[in-house]
């Protein structure tokens, strides 16, 4: 059962992809995952406390992600100009529209000052979602949350999809690449229709 699971988290080069497959694992195997996730958190803080007792603070390098968590600093600025832009009056309550975000958040960046913004993606379905539908996307993700919420159960593959893909939205955007949004879109509709 948990052989295939394990290796695809020991070949993936995804942070974000370790972490929902570990979320979405605990929901369908709760006890093996949460010992497997508590060795691996071992584990790492093992390797990197060794790491800086060596002297060698390279430890991430050795993994197949490699150390570089620049992506993740490059998120963090985006989701910061995007937070700041929710204050700009004119933008409330119907968002600034579809396909405006990228554009609006290298458009902050320049306002406010000299930050890289390689690609202009928060890299977060939800913040993209509220910035170009307002109100309107606030309260599709509350509507959505209270109808799936109370029908997510331990054990079912379904309910560990949902939630596999909800990490991965928080972390990525994988709503907006058929391969992962329509099985996800697929999952929604079988727990909604529980």
């Amino acid at each position: 059962g948990l052989a295939v699971p394990l290796l695809g988290l020991a070949v993936t080069s995804s942070w974000a992809a370790i972490l929902a497959a570990l979320c979405g694992a605990f929901v369908v195997w709760p006890g093996p995952t949460a010992l497997v996730a508590l060795a691996l958190l071992l584990l790492g803080h093992l390797a990197l406390t060794l790491g800086w007792i060596l002297g060698d603070r390279r430890v991430l390098e050795y993994t197949p992600r490699g150390d570089s968590l620049d992506s993740w600093w490059q998120r963090v600025t985006v989701a910061r100009l995007l937070l700041y832009s929710y204050t700009d009056p004119r933008w409330w309550p119907w968002g600034r529209g579809p396909r405006s975000m990228e554009r609006g958040s290298i458009r902050w960046a320049s306002m406010l000052g000299p930050e890289a913004l390689p690609l202009g993606q928060p890299h977060n379905d939800a913040m993209h979602l509220v910035y170009e539908y307002g109100l309107c996307g606030i309260a599709a993700l509350i509507l959505l949350a209270a109808k799936i919420g109370p029908r997510l159960q331990f054990g079912d593959p379904w309910s560990a999809v949902i939630v596999t893909g909800a990490v991965l939205g928080v972390a990525s955007i994988p709503f907006r690449v058929a391969s992962t949004g329509l099985i996800w879109l697929a999952a929604l509709a079988v727990v909604a229709s529980r």
